[in-house]
């Protein structure tokens, strides 16, 4: 099969060489292709141990993945089931649609992109890009009718059952124009995807082994060179299943800045499995697919979930209900006891029926239910301490809202902060390998279609973006920062009436922008630094002002006023205070005078620097004294 050298290809539109067709196993490009399925054979036999569990979890917990067979005799019919209790599948879907909702709730900013670079971050101009940025993203997340959140939640799905979870993004290309057409996302199946990791545990080599009916291979590849191929669509045998490997592993032939293939960090490959010919060949700049496992045992490539935590319990709960449905029909409708094989002529058993002959001569009966004796209460309390079993496998109680009686507010935020600090081992590896090369996709793909603005000249000398989530779970691990901040100055608060010099061992600044991060408060909302030191120094230079006119004083050149820890302080009873000083007159002076007594300190090491010298930075507990000055004036020694 042949392509053009200029033909894009659809499922990453990277420009693709020609490759000629394959006759057999022949030549130097058959031997790539051998090398190829082999390697897939390969990494089949190292699946082969995980495949009997999933199919086992697939039946029991996720019905609608059972297609880990490759023989279709093995499949359970859609009207064989062999489920009997239904806490399992309840159990992992909640949980699946628990993570959804805490970690990417579309109805929530579940993300902000910030720079590495602290410094840096406080530009405007950075922080009005990286909004910008952000919106795209959420834009073409949201795009295609919620394409992206359509799709994840089946990736939770798999990953709350199997423990492994696969997702693919590429960009999407208008089929007349060519022209960048948003994104694409998909879960894919875990029964096509076989795996491979680095030496750092990092999955890097994906063969997805799927069919394509000769229509769509077509519609797929238009410009195909495979005559068996249309020759299938033109006889009626379009909709013919045709086995495709789809395969993607590092480039170990790269080139850094070469056009085409070489260029390429992964290279990619299409082959027909029926025929073993190659369809197209390409490469990826970054890894297309992401690859998450819910927790690893030591050397795996494949992940444990929760599903196989619970899975002797699930076995358990299920054989127990079905012995319990069987009981309570014994129980309901019994077998009937006669005395010999003609006695059960004329017998009815259905409601108000009248049975004849049913009394011997002597009033007895002649027919008697067969009871077992069977104690019921017993056995639905052993199936709920399973079932129990299985709900806590799958962190229910992590999930569910917390209540009692008499809970206050307080408790209740504790409660739920305990719960979500319980889930982040889990969250963590989410974020890292599905989130975070999921974005860093998203962007680059973005990026080279022209969908992101031009970043500022500071950026572009330093590059690069930080990641920071804001969904519940994430928020739920910096609170506790927010907790210790609040805890340590309510502490200190009375110690701050009799000494408010310790005060100045807090940065009060960065301690409210800590909170706001903590509570996920958007970056929009934040001043930057740069304005608030503006917006300071207006309300100093008004300070000064109002002072100077109250003191029948000239009116000085803001700029030139001494602000050195050198003159007499604020809180000198020879000195008369100013309205402005006080908080009274104008709200501008109130705001100054605000800012000088208050938490925010414009001066270093908590101190505000004042028209008088900088004094120490209060919450309002205490009264105002010079810097190192005593409740009346006097200077300390």
């Amino acid at each position: 099969m042949t392509k053009d050298a200029n033909m894009q290809d659809p499922f990453h539109g990277s420009n693709l060489p020609s490759s000629s067709r394959v006759p057999g196993r022949g030549g130097q490009k058959a031997e790539h292709l051998c090398a190829s399925i082999d390697r897939f054979q390969q990494l089949k036999s190292l699946r082969g141990p995980w495949e009997a569990k999933w199919r086992e979890i697939a039946q029991f917990v996720l019905p609608t993945r059972d297609d880990f067979s490759q023989n279709q005799a093995n499949r359970s019919s859609p009207g064989e089931s062999l489920v009997f209790d239904a806490t399992a599948l309840m159990a992992s879907e909640n949980l699946a649609a628990g993570i959804y909702g805490l970690i990417t709730n579309p109805a929530s900013n579940w993300f902000s992109l910030t720079s590495p670079f602290p410094a840096l971050q406080q530009e405007e101009a950075v922080q009005r890009w990286f909004r910008d940025v952000e919106g795209i993203i959420r834009q073409s997340l949201a795009a295609s009718g919620n394409r992206f959140y359509a799709q994840v939640p089946d990736f939770f799905r798999d990953l709350a059952a199997f423990g492994t979870a696969v997702f693919y993004v590429d960009a999407r290309k208008n089929p007349h124009s060519g022209a960048f057409d948003g994104l694409n996302f998909q879960t894919r199946p875990l029964s096509e995807i076989y795996l491979d990791q680095d030496a750092n545990g990092q999955v890097d080599t994906i063969y997805r082994a799927f069919s394509l009916s000769a229509r769509q291979m077509l519609k797929t590849w238009p410009q195909l060179e495979a005559p068996n191929i249309r020759e299938m669509v033109d006889k009626g045998r379009g909709d013919q299943p045709i086995r495709l490997l789809h395969l993607v592993e590092p480039n170990t032939a790269y080139i850094r800045g070469k056009a085409g293939p070489a260029g390429k960090l992964y290279k990619s490959a299409y082959i027909n499995l029926d025929d073993e010919q190659l369809i197209a060949r390409s490469g990826y700049d970054e890894l297309p697919y992401q690859v998450a496992r819910w927790s690893l045992a030591r050397g795996a490539v494949y992940g444990s979930s929760q599903a196989m935590l619970a899975l002797p319990d699930i076995r358990t709960v299920n054989a127990m209900a079905k012995t319990s449905l069987l009981a309570a029909q014994k129980s309901v409708d019994p077998p009937i006891l006669v005395p010999h094989e003609t006695g059960m002529q004329g017998l009815k058993t259905h409601p108000g029926a009248v049975i004849v002959g049913g009394l011997d001569h002597n009033g007895r009966r002649m027919f008697e239910p067969f009871t077992l004796g069977t104690n019921v209460p017993l056995t639905l309390e052993m199936e709920e301490q399973r079932r129990t079993a299985i709900r806590d496998a799958f962190h229910a109680g992590l999930l569910l809202m917390p209540d009692g009686p008499g809970m206050t507010a307080t408790e209740f935020l504790g409660r739920q902060d305990e719960k979500m600090r319980l889930m982040a081992p889990y969250l963590g590896r989410i974020q890292t390998e599905f989130l975070n090369p999921l974005l860093n996709r998203v962007y680059a793909i973005l990026a080279r279609a022209g969908q992101i603005p031009t970043p500022p000249d500071s950026l572009v000398e330093q590059p690069g973006f930080r990641i920071t989530y804001l969904s519940p779970l994430a928020r739920a691990q910096k609170t506790s920062e927010a907790n210790a901040i609040m805890r340590t100055y309510q502490t200190l608060g009375p110690l701050a009436e009799v000494a408010p010099q310790i005060l100045q061992h807090f940065d009060f600044d960065q301690a409210a922008r800590s909170i706001a991060d903590a509570f996920g408060v958007p970056n929009d909302v934040l001043k930057t630094q740069e304005a608030v030191v503006r917006e300071r120094e207006v309300l100093i230079e008004q300070l000064v002002a109002e002072q100077q006119a109250a003191e029948g004083q000239a009116p000085q050149d803001p700029g030139a006023v001494n602000t050195s820890a050198g003159n007499q302080g604020a809180g000198s009873p020879d000195r008369p205070r100013s309205p402005a000083m006080t908080g009274q007159g104008s709200p501008a002076s109130k705001a100054a005078a605000d800012l000088l007594r208050g938490f925010v300190a414009t001066g270093q090491n908590g101190l505000a620097a004042g028209p008088d010298g900088p004094t120490d930075s209060q919450s309002g507990l205490g009264e105002e004294r010079p810097a190192g000055g005593k409740p009346d004036g006097r200077r300390g020694s």
